[in-house]
């Protein structure tokens, strides 16, 4: 969150509006972190649900969606690494 924040202060975004998507951005880390938990309990469970799974895989791709989209709404990309197929290095969160 700090990174974020220091990023939209030096882009001159740091009026309530950008305070209130970086607060938006880091609720859907959170529950990017809660179904990573439960996707790793559920690997971990012989006996785990493939429907279950399938669509907490969903979500998981639809809450990461939303995440990117918030990043570049806010002028913000994540650093690629060289090669790995997305054209370089963007602005570093």
């Amino acid at each position: 969150m700090e990174s974020l924040l220091n990023s939209i202060k030096a882009s001159g975004l740091d009026e309530k509006f950008y305070l209130d998507k970086i607060d938006e951005y880091m609720s859907f880390y959170d529950d990017l972190c809660t179904i990573n938990e439960q996707l790793t309990m559920m690997k971990s469970d012989k006996n785990f649900s493939l429907k279950a799974y399938t669509e907490a895989t969903a979500e998981k791709r639809r809450i990461s969606s939303e995440m990117r989209s918030l990043l570049s709404y806010l002028g913000l990309k994540p650093v690629t690494p060289a090669g790995a197929g997305g054209g370089g290095r963007y602005e570093e969160l």
